[in-house]
């Protein structure tokens, strides 16, 4: 059965969500029309010791909420905790968002709450076709779409299997001033498993100043997630790249186990300090990405400090004025058949190192491809490393460029260690 909600018939938040709620499994509730939401405050429950409060509340399993014939805009001016415009609970088994059109402007003062757009826990969530949107003059904490497992476990969790397909993502956060710390994420994903995430597009901009302003595309710490054809960008605001002080950004950040990542676009652009993929956990396998660092004074595009990666068949490039392709503490890791350029004049970049390893063992790296370093193509410190059939290619390099280099002090005072990137819950 189709149930239709209409804007001009102009019911309350309470009257939608009882026709939302008060359906049979399997019924399809369609939205038409413009909807227009203000700081209407409506369910509070509790996630561990935070409250949170959500203007609409799904605890139907099996729906398919359709609203591919409206357009909804949310307008807030306070934040008194987590804020969320959709909540499915737990036991929203099943449904499906199709369609959502959602723009989230928040016009109130800077605060250290967090505004979400659709915050899940029920198991196998379906969004597809969907486009979230959420604007902001001051500083706040926000992602698009969260998804909350909440326990570490390789057994199910509440959350487990979400899908996103063919979907925008776009955040821009542009206060005037840097007074609290500020996260923005696309996609948060927390210890949720079998997740798919593919054909989705997601912008990401915090244009804060400081090291403690962070703009993430993806992040994951669940195991056995897929990421493909994927279009990441995570910026810090101005596209100059010539400030340490600006905002850092970070492409996708994994934490979790046994990750697939392939055939996607991850960016880190026009930051402090920017990374294009951030690998923290054991067994992904990257593959046919391009990655890429740029517009920044202090870029890497991957950092690895997991263990047991296969890094492949990728193009990594860097405009940054200090590269690090890729730098990694990783140990068993597998890095082959990878194309990796600085897209920067060597007469201004500072540094440059293609493959930096760091107290690595059983690393492995074959078969890549190197343009345009600066300083050194392979810079291994205290590690150990199967090293084979790279080519190095480049033009006016210094002389004294090397392909492959062992402990050396001159280059310990060029050694630039990403920075670690935190996660809100």
């Amino acid at each position: 059965m189709i149930k239709k909600i209409r804007a001009e018939e102009k019911l309350s938040v309470s009257e939608i969500e009882t026709i939302i709620n008060g359906c049979v499994e399997f019924d399809t509730v369609a939205f038409e029309g413009v909807f227009r939401f203000e700081d209407t405050s409506k369910h509070f429950f509790m996630l561990g010791k935070n409250a949170v409060e959500s203007l609409i509340m799904v605890t139907k399993p099996n729906l398919r909420l359709d609203f591919s014939k409206a357009k909804i805009f949310y307008d807030l001016k306070t934040l008194t905790c987590k804020t969320v415009f959709l909540t499915l609970y737990q036991t929203a088994r099943n449904v499906r968002i199709i369609g959502l059109d959602l723009q989230i402007r928040y016009i109130g003062e800077a605060t250290t709450h967090t505004l979400y757009g659709l915050y899940n826990f029920g198991h196998s969530l379906l969004v597809d076709r969907c486009n979230i949107e959420i604007y902001a003059e001051k500083q706040i904490n926000t992602a698009a779409l969260a998804n909350y497992g909440g326990i570490d476990t390789p057994l199910d969790t509440q959350a487990d299997n979400l899908s996103v397909n063919d979907s925008r993502i776009k955040i821009h956060i542009q206060p005037k001033e840097s007074l609290l710390p500020c996260e923005v994420y696309g996609i948060h994903n927390y210890f949720a498993n079998s997740i798919q995430i593919s054909d989705t597009y997601i912008e990401v901009r915090n244009c804060g100043n400081g090291s403690d302003q962070r703009a993430v595309g993806l992040y994951n710490n669940g195991r056995f997630c897929r990421f493909s054809n994927n279009n990441v960008k995570a910026n810090g605001g101005p596209n100059t790249g010539v400030s340490l002080e600006q905002a850092h950004a970070c492409g996708m950040i994994d934490e979790g186990m046994y990750s697939l990542i392939s055939n996607s676009n991850l960016v880190g652009e026009w930051g402090g300090s920017c990374i294009g993929l951030l690998l923290k956990g054991e067994y992904a396998k990257v593959n046919g990405c391009k990655i890429l660092s740029t517009h920044t004074i202090k870029g890497t595009t991957v950092r690895i400090e997991g263990h047991k990666i296969i890094l492949s068949d990728n193009i990594l490039t860097s405009t940054s004025r200090n590269a690090r392709i890729i730098y990694t503490v990783g140990s068993a890791v597998t890095i082959c058949g990878n194309f990796l350029e600085v897209l920067m004049n060597p007469d201004i970049c500072k540094s440059g190192v293609g493959i930096m390893m760091v107290n690595c063992s059983d690393t492995i790296v074959a078969d890549n491809q190197f343009r345009n370093i600066k300083n050194c193509g392979i810079y291994s410190k205290q590690s150990r490393a199967n090293i084979h059939n790279n080519v190095f290619r480049s033009l006016d390099l210094p002389s004294d460029f090397k392909e492959v280099m062992e402990d050396d002090l001159n280059y310990e005072n060029r050694l630039e260690k990403g920075e670690n990137f935190f996660t809100i819950n």
